[in-house]
């Protein structure tokens, strides 16, 4: 008991020939139009994993190689002090606390202390090190004299010594790796 509309539809040539291939043809075009996308998967995972390997067998080699350049040593071992510099001088007591600022209306827990160190230059020399301070506003030089003892147990150094010239506005630090050559003056009795 079937009716004129429903005969005359699955009576029609396009729907009867060729039924199961047009399903099996329509699920191969949707595998082939999504194949590339499944496959950049593993692809790329493969090519990570590959990488990762080569990667780790080969960085050592390249971080050495490049530990080896003195201009590379030079510039991390410039870079380390740097980053220490600011502990290394609070725990000097070169850290000067800072003006709370007046302008900004805040009166917050990180307001009242914010401590400053003063800004610092590194040179590396064959004897040691070499820090060109620029002194905070207030700091004397007996601030910097005080402060090489400190300096001195905390760097593990030899000798650590203030230079100072009237009327510069930088204060250089000599922190010497070795004993410091002493002369042997002649005095003649």
């Amino acid at each position: 008991m079937t009716s004129p509309a429903t005969t005359q539809r699955l009576s029609g040539p396009r729907w009867l020939v060729a039924g199961r291939l047009r399903r099996r043809l329509a699920v191969a075009r949707f595998v082939w139009s999504v194949a590339p996308a499944v496959l950049a998967v593993p692809v790329a995972l493969l090519g990570l994993l590959l990488a990762g390997v080569w990667a780790m067998l080969l960085g050592p080699v390249v971080l050495v190689g490049l530990g080896a350049s003195p201009a590379v040593r030079r510039w991390l071992t410039v870079r380390y002090w740097l980053g220490r510099w600011h502990w290394d001088a609070r725990a000097a007591g070169l850290a000067v606390e800072a003006e709370p600022d007046l302008l900004a209306g805040t009166d917050g827990p990180m307001d009242r202390r914010v401590l400053v160190v003063p800004p610092v230059r590194v040179r590396l020399t064959p004897a040691g090190r070499v820090y060109r301070c620029r002194p905070l506003p207030g700091q004397l030089l007996g601030d910097y004299q005080a402060a090489c003892a400190r300096l001195m147990l905390r760097w593990g150094a030899v000798d650590v010594a203030v230079a100072y010239e009237l009327g510069a506005k930088h204060v250089t630090i000599n922190v010497a790796r070795t004993v410091p050559q002493v002369r042997a003056w002649r005095v003649d009795a």
